[in-house]
């Protein structure tokens, strides 16, 4: 988890110093990113169970 939080910091820090995001933007980037990665994670559930059905 920890490594997982540096890697965001890192992301973030980036996005404000070089790309001139506000912390308000960075903030719903970050909203949607977790947003994203949650839906692929449920996508691979659904396509796991789904070859499991098929098997």
């Amino acid at each position: 988890m920890e490594e997982e939080q540096l890697r965001d910091l890192e992301r973030f820090s980036d996005w404000y110093y070089e790309l001139d995001v506000n912390p308000a933007g960075i903030e719903v980037a970050h909203h949607l990113i977790q947003k994203v990665e949650a839906l692929q994670s449920e996508l691979q559930r659904i396509k796991n169970q789904l070859k499991a059905l098929e098997s």
